[in-house]
């Protein structure tokens, strides 16, 4: 056990909305870099204020790291990097049937070359299909390398209003489940609706 941490007494006046929250000190925490795929798990209980346990949390893996642009460079750790990515836009239907393994393999031959980052095109993200991208982000932040993750797309010349707002919710959720994986730096909200010319636009970036 690396740390172990304890609340205040939460009464029901303290909660807004039902939730509450505290912070505490974490001096000097393994950071997750690139090749160094350094991940903590949390387990978070829940008790009364004697010590009867009311609920449990499954483990939740997260990992510490710091990335921020500083004028024309990408800076991880206080450092800077470059990013040499790839995009497989073949992962739904070549990993349609593969187990953890194979993604472990294929992450480790992407490193092998010289890759940092992985960009796949995904624009479902229901848990029921066969290429949800769980094992694959799982992978990437144990080997530690970066992903370029790809939120569903939405042709904006198109949609309605109504469309935008389901939207927009429906990111903000994927974003929420998915934010606490260290390997993700970016989130794509398009491959590039503006295609050729208007894409090379630096005022007009599509994705």
């Amino acid at each position: 056990v690396e740390k172990k941490v304890k609340s205040p007494i939460f009464i029901a006046g303290d909660l807004i909305e039902k939730k509450g929250s505290f912070t505490w000190q974490w001096d000097n925490p393994a950071l997750w870099d690139f090749g160094k795929g350094e991940m903590y798990s949390l387990n978070l209980t829940l008790k009364t204020v004697d010590g009867k346990i009311v609920d449990a949390q499954l483990p939740k893996k997260f990992g510490f790291r710091e990335f921020y642009v500083q004028g024309k460079y990408f800076m991880l750790n206080g450092r800077k990097i470059h990013f040499f990515g790839e995009y497989f836009r073949e992962y739904g239907r070549s990993f349609a049937n593969v187990g953890p393994d194979a993604v472990k393999v294929f992450i480790k031959n992407f490193q092998d070359i010289g890759y940092n980052l992985i960009k796949f095109s995904i624009y479902d993200y229901n848990a029921r299909l066969s290429y949800y991208p769980e094992e694959m982000v799982r992978a990437a932040d144990k080997a530690g390398i970066a992903i370029l993750f790809q939120l569903p797309r939405i042709r904006g010349h198109k949609a309605t209003a109504a469309a935008w707002a389901n939207w927009r919710k429906k990111i903000t959720g994927i974003i929420k489940r998915w934010r606490d994986h260290p390997s993700i730096f970016f989130w794509s909200t398009d491959q590039g609706t503006g295609h050729f010319v208007e894409a090379l636009n630096p005022r007009n970036f599509a994705g």
